[in-house]
Parts: C-alpha cells; sequence; structure tokens
C-alpha cells in the first residue's frame, strides 16, 4: 500500500484527533495510508528548513503562507501544474488574497507553488458596555485609524483602566496588524519591483508612527503575549476594552457571561492582512500523484468539518454555508478574508519581515518608557533598519 507522510503544526488534541479521522477516511476510499507528523510552533519554522535543505521529510506540509518563498528559493518546491491545479480545486475559486499567497509572475512565467487551505484574519474585538459608558458610539468606532486612536482617549477619559489590550513582545502578528495601518493610509513595505524600502518614508512612516501612538492606551502593566492579551479582554480583567485578534476568542467557552454579552467585533482600520496556511508538496517526494490525491482531499468539502475551524478558517465560499460560520459574527472575518491582502512574493520580503519582527520589541519598550516622544523613536528606528536592508539589497 502506498504510504504518505503529512505534516500540521500542532493545532490541540481535538485537531489532531479530527485530523487522524480525515486520513483514516482518505484510506478507505484511496487505498493509500498517510502518518500524521505533528510539529510543535516553537520549531516549526527550523523543520522546514530541515525538510528543505536535506531533501528528507514528509511528502506534503502545512506551511504558514509567508514562508512560501523562502521555501522556493530553497529548491525545495516544484510548482503545481495547470492538470494537478484543476484536479484540486474543481473549478471552486479561493479568496484572492489566500489565493495569491500561493502564486508568482516572473519574467511573464505566473507558477502556483501551494495550494491555500486554511484562513487567518485579525479584526478588532470591543465591549460595546464600556464604549456606551464613554459616550463612543461604535458605528465608525474603529474606522479608522484617527477614529481607532479617539475611541481609545475617550476610554481612557473614562477611566478604563487598558483601553487596549496588545502584545509587545517578539512576533509577527505585530507585524501583520500594523500591516492595516499602513495599507489603509495608501503606504506598504517595499516597492512592487521589491528593489526599494518603503516603509521609513512618507505615508507609511505615518501610518507606523500612528499604530505606535496605541501606547498611550496599553495601561500601567502592558501584557506582552497574544496568550496574555486574549485572556486579559475576554476574562474582563484589567478593563481590558479592546483587542486585535483571532476567531478563537468569540469560540472561548469560559467567557463570563457579562464579557461575552458586551462583545463587539469590526474589521481593523485599513486593510487587513490575510493569514493561514497553505498545503505544498516537497520536492524530494516520490508520491507525487498521491500527494495531490491527499490534497485535493483535504480541500474537499467533506473535509472541511474536520479542518475547519481546528486548523483555521475557511477560504472558500462553500465553507462558509454551516455552523458556526453562518453567524454574523463570523461574517466580519469572512469580510476580512475577501477584502484584506497578503505579503508579497519576493525574496526581499522575507528579510524585511523578519527585519521588523525583531525591531517590533525594541520598539515597544522604547515607547512604553518614553510614549511622548514616540514618533521620534518609530522614525529613527524604522530608518536605521531601512538603511541596512538598502545595503544588504544593494550587496
Amino acid at each position: 500500500m502506498t504510504e504518505l507522510v503529512f505534516s500540521v503544526f500542532d493545532h490541540g488534541t481535538l485537531a489532531r484527533e479530527r485530523m487522524q479521522e480525515l486520513l483514516q477516511e482518505f484510506e478507505r476510499q484511496e487505498g493509500i495510508r498517510v502518518r500524521l507528523e505533528v510539529i510543535s510552533w516553537d520549531v516549526g519554522w527550523p523543520r522546514l528548513v530541515e525538510f528543505a535543505l536535506y531533501h528528507h521529510g514528509p511528502d506534503v506540509s502545512e506551511v504558514g503562507n509567508t514562508w512560501i518563498m523562502d521555501l522556493v528559493h530553497m529548491n525545495a518546491l516544484d510548482p503545481f501544474t495547470r492538470e494537478e491545479i484543476t484536479s484540486i480545486t474543481e473549478g471552486v475559486r479561493f479568496f484572492e488574497p489566500s489565493w495569491n499567497s500561493c502564486v508568482t509572475s516572473e519574467g511573464g512565467t505566473r507558477s502556483v507553488w501551494a495550494i491555500p487551505w486554511s484562513g487567518d484574519v485579525r479584526v478588532v474585538y470591543y465591549r460595546r458596555d464600556l464604549l456606551k459608558n464613554a459616550g463612543v458610539d461604535e458605528n465608525g468606532a474603529f474606522a479608522t485609524p484617527t477614529a481607532f486612536e479617539q475611541t481609545l482617549k475617550r476610554l481612557k477619559e473614562n477611566g478604563v483602566t487598558t483601553p487596549i489590550a496588545m502584545q509587545t513582545l517578539r512576533s509577527r502578528i505585530s507585524v501583520h496588524n500594523m500591516a492595516a495601518w499602513v495599507w489603509g493610509a495608501g503606504g506598504d513595505f517595499i516597492s512592487e519591483d521589491s528593489k526599494r524600502i518603503l516603509f521609513h518614508q512618507g505615508v507609511s512612516l505615518e501610518a507606523i508612527k500612528s499604530y505606535f501612538r496605541l501606547v498611550r492606551y496599553l495601561g500601567p502593566e502592558p501584557l506582552h503575549t497574544d496568550a496574555e492579551t486574549d485572556q486579559a479582554f475576554w476574562l474582563g480583567e484589567a478593563n481590558a476594552a479592546v483587542l486585535l485578534s483571532g476567531y478563537w476568542v468569540i469560540q472561548v467557552a469560559d467567557m463570563p457571561d457579562h464579557v461575552r454579552k458586551n462583545i463587539g467585533l469590526t474589521q481593523l482600520p485599513g486593510m487587513s492582512f490575510v493569514g493561514g496556511h497553505n498545503l505544498v508538496v516537497w520536492k524530494h517526494s516520490r508520491q507525487r500523484m498521491a500527494a495531490i490525491r491527499l490534497i485535493k482531499f483535504l480541500n474537499s468539502q467533506e473535509a472541511e468539518q474536520g479542518v475547519y475551524p481546528h486548523y483555521g478558517l475557511p477560504i472558500r465560499e462553500n465553507g462558509w454555508t454551516q455552523p458556526p460560520f453562518n453567524t454574523s459574527e463570523f461574517a466580519i472575518f469572512r469580510a476580512s478574508l475577501n477584502s484584506g491582502r497578503s505579503f508579497p512574493n519576493s525574496p526581499l520580503w522575507a528579510l524585511v519581515e523578519k527585519r521588523l519582527a525583531d525591531l517590533m520589541p525594541d520598539l515597544w519598550a522604547q515607547v512604553i518608557e518614553n510614549p511622548e516622544d514616540s514618533d521620534s523613536i518609530v522614525e529613527t528606528q524604522l530608518t536605521n533598519v531601512a538603511r541596512r536592508l538598502e545595503m544588504a539589497i544593494s550587496g
């Protein structure tokens, strides 16, 4: 019997159980056995690099959608053929931002290196009761960065201890959230030809300054990790009024009633970053035809209940017709997945994202220490990083 190895990240016990059930059904239908390899998040990227460099490991893997081009430039992937894409998708369209994360167009050649599998997008959570007490109309309260900051100011003036719960340690999520401010202002991080750095100048710089001015509303004891900020909001701790987070928050089972009944959701100001996970077939796999059949099965309507929401959000329209996704709360996520954008598929972007993610904790530490000087701190630090990146590009 043909056997494949399929690696996924550790999305929890329930996700693992659901995937094992799916793979057993796939074996029953196709006569192909699949061994599941679960990779912990803290070693996720190093493990993928190991597969790429040593040409040994799984046949199929779940990978973050911003990592595709790194693997392409390691010569670890072959593009999907038109016949393979037709077989997998069967004419069903993926949401455009998710599909774009899999595709490159260079020299007139269009290549598809991965197949979208799940989506991830951040939205604004807020406490309706706290906004009402502060005299803030929730309609439009977070529509623009200016409105966003004004809402937090009103909350603070009304005695809310932590107007916004934001993580301040190293995390690519900080870069993802900040992107909404940059794109919404009409700016960008790098040029379309991927040859120039843009985040340290013009509207991009002003947007990032605006993002870091939110430091004034983090509260007396700023939180550090995503887990801390999520928990502070859904437990109602520290009077946390606003949170930027994902779909899992509305699914928390033990959320206090006074918090749950007052939760509101809306899209990030500007344009949301659309993240998520794609499926790749490794170049070293000797079972490509079987791997294509597995990816087709994992993207089928039959597999949806086992995949979503355990591995992320649906990235095709047909996935949003059944519970829990056919609700008003999840409609906000669907709208963001459709209207947002992914980061560019270029070798430069991977370096830019890493440098910005490395910089974020230092930036937060400095602006927390000197909130009134946040604009000058941000400009100085971004200019320094941009110059180093430009030197690396020219070199």
